[in-house]
């Protein structure tokens, strides 16, 4: 029986947004023009038409791919006064960008949300939200359209940082501090709930201008990985040295470099206090460094005050270096150990100044585990294979990973600091191949989950007569199991086949770096389709299943996987 043809569509329902906050519902007509879209959201958003514009219809502005250009520029061949909406094959939740004046560069995230039966004569708004910036008001305070839409307004105004902190780092940023200090010159404050923060001051050389502070000793610890020879360190654990970090920090960034919800903060400040943001490095961003997290929002109240503290304390340093060298105030240069820096401490509405030795560094102490299910060990110990030498690491992984969900499968914007998960590798050192690839679901709790792994490897594969390491904390994970086992273990600076196998690994995570997100919504796709799920190969079913563990996954995603596994008995 031959089947019935589709129904044209005869009118389309676009969300047009311009920046977080700001959009409007478009309902317009399938025969209208790409001019026609244009002209009607220049009309929402009261701009005047006196400029160039384009369309990008693969989402990705200024590419060559599918593009519509004005008819301004004729060395173009596909412009917006020849093509209708209805020759676009366009489907309910596909995304474009339209960009208007090129010189200024606005930019539109437009987005299909339905695809109406009706005809509609002419454009027209059905729905708006929230005034359009002025169109000559600086370009560069207005967003650039490339986060989504009307769904990154802030949805919590107790979340975003106080006034008063927006109000100390403008006050900082006027200070220019960072020309009169290095980021070795470290200062300290004594915070007013009695702890410590170890003060950097970021920017001579003008690209990077900020105030790091790190809280307590350990706080400095992480300081002091900065200064750690690399020449010898793999990608891997260079990675892990940038985001070991522990400190708060308020820094200076363009616009494009801040998350939707900062700039949504920001520009609420801005509005509310009558203040015009434009230039290079003119948002003030405040973050939450902790180690092996992605750096978060300032939400928590205690870490708005340390910080304010600090930045008050800038205050009072740049006003003392305005007649004295940093010398005569105490201030130090060189490796954070072994001398001493200003101790700044409020008191009374004043600030008393002192001198604070800076403290020895924190022992490095890495936990030895033992094996924790008792009956897997057993069924190690019993077996009858044995052989082969493992080259074994600890690695960080390049990629942030979250274990909080959504209906749709996977949440983009998270409320906790997503965590940069640990990977236990093993290697065979005869062959070079990998044995082993166990993921942790908690940067907190790695040592359990890896435990797991290596019974579980030994269990698959054999025990090992001999077990090769190349750092203390592997070491110290694989002690009490070398013992178990009756192998041999040592350290080693050089293991070539282990090296080899982590920068394989390398390139893998630095590849699919940039499409992780497509990689995830093709995932919940696989998973969604019963076909395509028998279709997997067992090993990449084993992998995903831990990855649904961590709860990555919907409830209903996750027993699809786990009925597929039952299936096949992994």
């Amino acid at each position: 029986m031959p089947t019935k043809p589709q129904k044209p569509p005869n009118s389309y329902l676009i969300s047009v947004s311009l920046m977080p906050g700001c959009y409007r519902h478009i309902r317009i007509g399938a025969g209208a023009l790409l001019l026609d879209l244009h002209a009607a959201i220049l009309d929402a958003f009261e701009f005047d038409d006196d400029h160039a514009h384009a369309f990008f219809m693969d989402n990705k502005a200024w590419s060559d791919h599918d593009a519509y250009y004005t008819d301004m520029l004729e060395d173009e061949d596909r412009f917006t006064s020849e093509v209708t909406l209805g020759q676009l094959s366009l489907t309910v939740g596909r995304q474009f960008k339209y960009v208007f004046d090129f010189g200024d560069d606005w930019r539109f995230q437009c987005k299909v949300l339905k695809i109406l039966d009706e005809a509609t004569e002419r454009p027209v708004v059905v729905r708006s939200v929230g005034e359009a910036p002025p169109q000559y008001g600086g370009a560069d305070d207005e967003w650039d359209g490339d986060w989504g839409d009307e769904e990154a307004e802030v949805d919590d105004p107790a979340d975003m940082p106080s006034d008063r902190l927006y109000d100390i780092a403008f006050q900082f940023k006027k200070t220019k501090l960072w020309n009169k200090l290095y980021d070795s010159q470290l200062f300290a404050v004594k915070h007013s709930d009695g702890t410590v923060g170890y003060c950097c001051v970021m920017g001579m050389m003008g690209e990077h201008l900020a105030l790091a502070v790190y809280p307590g000793d350990e706080g400095l610890g992480s300081y002091r990985l900065l200064g750690r020879d690399r020449s010898e360190l793999s990608d891997f654990e260079v990675r892990e040295l940038a985001m070991a970090q522990n400190c708060l920090m308020c820094s200076f960034e363009n616009k494009d470099e801040l998350r939707p919800r900062e700039l949504a903060e920001a520009r609420q400040y801005c509005k509310a206090h009558q203040i015009t943001v434009s230039g290079k490095n003119a948002y003030p961003q405040f973050q939450r460094f902790r180690p092996h997290y992605f750096p978060w929002y300032v939400d928590d109240e205690a870490d708005q005050t340390r910080l304010w503290e600090a930045l008050e304390a800038c205050l009072e340093v740049s006003a003392k270096l305005k007649g004295a060298p940093p010398e005569s105030l105490g201030f130090t240069e060189g490796p954070p150990f072994d001398r001493g820096i200003p101790l700044l401490e409020k008191r009374g509405g004043s600030f008393l100044w002192s001198k604070l030795p800076l403290p020895a560094a924190l022992p490095v102490v890495y936990p030895s585990p033992e094996p924790c299910d008792e009956l897997q060990l057993a069924r190690v110990l019993k077996s009858k294979k044995r052989g082969g030498e493992w080259a074994c690491d600890v690695l960080m992984h390049i990629q942030p990973m979250s274990n909080e969900k959504s209906e749709a499968g996977f949440v983009h914007e998270p409320k906790n600091a997503p965590f940069y998960p640990y990977l236990l590798l093993i290697v065979d050192n005869i062959s070079g191949m990998v044995l082993g690839l166990h993921l942790s679901s908690d940067p907190e709790e790695y040592l359990t989950e890896f435990t797991d792994g290596i019974l579980e490897t030994a269990k698959t594969i054999s025990k090992p007569t001999r077990i090769l390491v190349r750092n203390e904390r592997t070491r110290a994970l694989f002690t009490n199991f070398a013992k178990q086992f009756g192998a041999e273990l040592r350290m080693r600076k050089k293991i070539p086949l282990l090296e080899e196998a982590e920068e394989e690994l390398w390139e893998q995570f630095d590849a699919d770096e940039d499409s992780s997100e497509d990689d995830l919504e093709r995932l919940v796709e696989i998973l969604s389709d019963p076909e395509s799920l028998a279709g997997i190969p067992d090993q990449v079913l084993v992998q995903i299943a831990k990855i649904a563990r961590m709860g990555a996954l919907t409830d209903e995603l996750a027993e699809n996987l786990n009925q597929e596994c039952e299936r096949r008995g992994l």
